[in-house]
């Protein structure tokens, strides 16, 4: 099957991840095409370029903008030039509409990688996106809590939800040199090593994040929390910078290495679909810690392989944080890793998308 995968970016992001997993696992024994929008003048925009199958055809449509008529033309052209299969979307659901129109012959995918109503750019354009779900474009969901509210806005039962899947993140030559690193960030033999990978953004929250910490270690609990992402090194949380038990380490490619190195992945959203960034935590059995934001509580269950707090409020999030101190061992790295094996893998997530691909492509 000849499959074409678009995108705006290959920036530093957990969809982003997740369009090259999904393509270089689908290259393995179909043609790929994988489609950016936004041009790699800014360097940001090849983040994953460079873990891109060799396998894979890759197009860069040098895009400045993100949406444009002149980009929904260059897509409509490349989607003809290329005659793919299937045409599947991980950016706005208005880069397909012209080519749906003009070109129907393929059959047109678009994965909602978030609450509907965060997917959809403008209210006024509802009815728009209403008619290609209906009638042009099957739409994908990632978890529960997407599906319901994909149902709920446009009245619609017509989704097909996949749960993302991630590669399993793996160490590096570097692994040796993170564990001094963290060790070295210990006051005491026993500190519990949390970290925390996202980059600055309201929707994350990381305020609640950060005054937490603050007052555990404040109040003399044995913990660290290692921060890795853009944006940390601006106010209000450049002041955490010189805090003892707080480490602020910007971006970083090898981020399994501090996984490796860490006993919890800490969360904090109001809200999510299903962050890949937890995956890529489960698929080392490090233990997750979060507030019950949206597909997040699709995966944690809490004390079984994670703790999730009851609510975002700051005293139900710190005794959450404080269950995971105070238990250790009651849950189980194994069954984490187990979990994702078979729930959460990419190997299972592309086998659910080609499996939706041939099922409509049949059709």
């Amino acid at each position: 099957m000849k499959i074409l995968q678009l995108t705006y970016s290959l920036t530093s992001g957990g969809g982003e991840r997740f369009v090259v997993d999904l393509s270089n696992e689908l290259s393995k024994n179909n043609e790929v095409i994988l489609v950016q929008i936004l041009s790699n003048n800014n360097k940001l925009n090849a983040h994953y370029l460079p873990d891109v199958s060799k396998k894979i055809k890759y197009v860069n449509l040098e895009s400045s903008k993100g949406l444009s008529l002149e980009v929904l033309w260059k897509v409509y052209r490349t989607i003809v030039k290329y005659k793919p299969d299937v045409v599947h979307a991980h950016c706005s659901l208005l880069a397909l509409a012209l080519a749906t129109i003009i070109y129907p012959k393929a059959k047109y995918f678009h994965t909602l990688h978030s609450l509907a109503h965060r997917c959809l750019d403008k209210k006024w354009l509802k009815p728009v996106f209403k008619y290609l779900y209906k009638n042009k474009v099957q739409p994908v969901t990632i978890s529960k809590i997407c599906q319901k509210s994909y149902e709920d806005l446009y009245h619609l039962e017509n989704g097909a939800l996949v749960n993302n899947g991630r590669s399993p993140i793996e160490t590096t030559s570097e692994a040796g040199h993170v564990k001094a690193e963290i060790d070295s960030f210990k006051f005491h033999s026993d500190d519990k090593v949390f970290l925390h990978v996202a980059r600055v953004h309201p929707v994350k929250n990381q305020g609640l994040l950060f005054e937490t910490f603050d007052r555990l270690i404040s109040e003399g609990e044995h913990v660290l929390l290692v921060v890795i992402g853009k944006g940390y090194d601006k106010e209000p949380f450049a002041k955490y910078s010189t805090h003892q038990g707080i480490h602020l380490l910007g971006e970083k490619r090898n981020v399994g290495d501090y996984l490796a190195a860490s006993d919890y992945f800490i969360m904090s959203s109001k809200m999510e679909g299903l962050p890949i960034s937890l995956l890529e935590a489960m698929s080392m059995g490090v233990i997750p810690v979060s507030t019950p934001a949206g597909g997040v509580c699709d995966v944690i269950r809490n004390g079984e392989n994670g703790y999730l707090s009851a609510s975002h409020t700051e005293d139900d999030y710190y005794h959450t944080v404080m269950d995971a101190i105070t238990n250790v061992g009651n849950v189980s790295s194994k069954e984490i890793q187990d979990e994702y094996k078979a729930e959460y893998s990419m190997v299972a997530c592309a086998r659910k998308y080609f499996e939706l691909y041939r099922r409509y492509f049949n059709k």
